[in-house]
């Protein structure tokens, strides 16, 4: 499967971390608020970074951790964006770089979509990426080559 390439480590700089009392913590900007720094929310912040630097998504058109029911079970998304009219896009399946993406991950991201519907699902680990566009024609998923922008859609 060809890994989307996306230059993640670019955008550390960018990040917004300190240090209080003896927690690290990071700021998100989607929410608004500092967080504790974990490897996933690191991930997560590069993520929104570099979807707001090169692809030009407004934080608003963001949504991080949104509570869903998958098969009468609570669950988080990590990341959703949203296209101009607020309508569901890309769905984010984030895991800590020592994890790796097998189809274990890949079955999760389908369930959560299974009530979301979105048409683009991204997961990564930071150190691989892998996306996928939905095919109306073949009503499957197909590899996904670059993530949109948020001009096209």
């Amino acid at each position: 499967m060809k890994s989307l390439e996306v230059p993640l480590l670019a955008y550390q700089e960018q990040l917004q971390i300190r240090t209080e009392g003896e927690q690290k913590q990071i700021f998100d900007p989607v929410r608004r608020k500092w967080l504790v720094l974990q490897a996933e929310e690191w991930l997560r912040q590069l993520w929104i970074q570099y979807l707001k630097t090169e692809k030009a998504y407004p934080f608003s058109k963001m949504q991080v951790e949104k509570g869903l029911a998958v098969y009468g079970q609570k669950r988080r998304t990590d990341l959703l964006l949203f296209d101009k009219n607020t309508q569901p896009l890309v769905l984010f399946e984030l895991k800590a770089p020592r994890q790796s993406l097998n189809a274990v991950v890949l079955d999760q991201i389908m369930r959560y979509n299974s009530s979301l519907q979105m048409p683009y699902l991204i997961i990564s680990n930071g150190r691989q990426n892998y996306g996928f566009v939905w095919n109306p024609k073949l009503k499957e998923y197909e590899v996904l080559g670059e993530i949109p922008f948020y001009a096209e859609n």
